[in-house]
Formats: structure tokens, C-alpha cells, sequence
């Protein structure tokens, strides 16, 4: 089975702009999950940053690799928009009606809209200024345009 290459390849600042992204958020979950990992200066800039901050992570990086993903392949922002809507949703129904190992908490939510409102911005910049188009090979390869 061949492997179906995108339209488009992201430009150099970009790629470094959404690991850099990916480390932090990766950083803010090894401080929610060990304490002592903790950046000291976020819980006092936004107190209790870390008792909220699953559902902003896991909110955040979703709409991140699946909007990078969709643009990749040229999709519209709208689907990713649509996706951060559903999981938005999921979010507050999570936190407001299902009490399955959760205790009610709409200040969860707020954080997981926070982080896709972070996630969308950025999968919006990559959009506008972060993607190359991209041409194919003889081999149906993507080869990145360099022009």
C-alpha cells in the first residue's frame, strides 16, 4: 500500500514553533503529575494552575495534532474548529453531568476551553504563515516546494 503525501509540509520556524508547544505542554503534565516537577512561578501567576490543568493539556494537544494533520493534508480551519467544538463539549459534559471519577468542577472546562483557545490560535497562525506547499515526485513523493 502506498503512503499518501500531503500537499502541504510545514516551514522550518513552524516545525520548531509546534514541538516547542508540544515540550511545554508535555512540561505543564510533569508538573501536574509530580509535584515536585512544579514550575513555581506558574502556580503563583495562575493559582491553581495545576489542579486544573489535565483537562486544559489534554484539550490543547488533541486540537494541536489533529489540526496539524488536517492542515497538512489542506484541510479547512473550520475541521478543526468543529473537532475543538466536540471536545469542548465533551469537556463540560464530563465536568457538569458525569460524576464517573470526577467530581463536578466547570473550572476544568474553562481550562480545557483555554487550552483550545491556545491550540486553535496556533493551528490558525500555522495556517495563515507556517505552511509550504508541497510537489510531488515521480515516485508520488512529497518533495517540499523550494520557493
Amino acid at each position: 500500500m502506498k503512503a499518501r503525501s500531503t500537499p502541504y509540509a510545514l516551514k522550518p520556524w513552524a516545525m520548531i514553533a509546534y514541538f516547542t508547544l508540544l515540550a511545554l505542554t508535555a512540561l505543564a503534565f510533569l508538573g501536574w503529575t509530580q509535584p515536585g516537577l512544579r514550575i513555581v512561578d506558574v502556580e503563583v501567576l495562575v493559582p491553581g494552575f495545576y489542579a486544573h490543568t489535565s483537562n486544559l493539556l489534554l484539550s490543547c494537544t488533541l486540537v494541536l495534532v489533529f489540526g496539524l494533520i488536517k492542515l497538512l493534508y489542506g484541510a479547512s480551519l473550520w475541521e478543526s474548529a468543529a473537532f475543538g467544538g466536540v471536545v469542548i463539549a465533551c469537556n463540560f459534559s464530563y465536568e457538569l453531568f458525569l460524576t464517573l471519577f470526577n467530581t463536578r468542577d466547570v473550572t476544568d472546562a474553562y481550562f480545557g476551553t483555554l487550552g483550545l483557545v491556545v491550540a486553535l490560535g496556533f493551528v490558525a497562525l500555522l495556517k495563515r504563515r507556517g505552511l509550504r506547499p508541497t510537489k510531488l515526485s515521480a515516485d508520488g513523493a512529497a518533495v517540499a516546494d523550494q520557493s
